[in-house]
């Protein structure tokens, strides 16, 4: 699914396999996405949801990534991601979310399963949290690495 249509909605109420090198959900051009069910990486260097250019996107259900170095969710400077669902990691050198700037707000349920995987990476934007779980299980895997300017815990998050 992609658009570059700034007044576009794009949901996604079904099922998602994103293949080798795919995206699932895709908006460049700020409109919206929202994953109310479920978004499966199965591909290497697979996204589940990909957000640039102040696009803005939604995670209510679950995002889970099982192959190499899959990626929950990309987003750029401009653009804001909302985790109120689950996203879990069973993918080596996987990453949950990685913001490349812009806002993520995280209240959900992050299980990090496999090795060398991190939670969420901020790259120079803004995170903030409350109420979130990371279950971190994975050997030598980190559930928030901070590579930017904020990361603000609003209220209790267990690591």
């Amino acid at each position: 699914m992609h658009s570059s249509n700034p007044e576009n909605e794009t949901i996604n109420d079904g099922i998602i396999e994103v293949g080798k090198n795919s995206r699932g959900m895709s908006e460049t051009n700020g409109g919206r996405l929202t994953n109310n069910q479920e978004i499966i990486i199965k591909g290497e260097n697979g996204v589940g949801m990909y957000l640039a250019n102040g696009s803005k996107g939604v995670n209510n259900g679950t995002i889970e990534l099982t192959a190499k170095n899959a990626i929950g969710v990309v987003l750029d400077a401009n653009s804001e991601f909302t985790n109120n669902g689950n996203i879990i990691i069973n993918s080596d050198e996987g990453i949950g979310i990685l913001a490349n700037g812009g806002i993520v707000n995280n209240t959900g349920y992050f299980e990090i399963k496999s090795k060398n995987s991190r939670g969420i990476v901020n790259n120079g934007g803004k995170v903030e949290i409350s109420k979130g779980d990371f279950i971190v299980n994975g050997n030598n895997s980190i559930g928030i690495l901070n590579k930017g300017n904020n990361v603000i815990s609003s209220e209790d998050v267990f690591l």
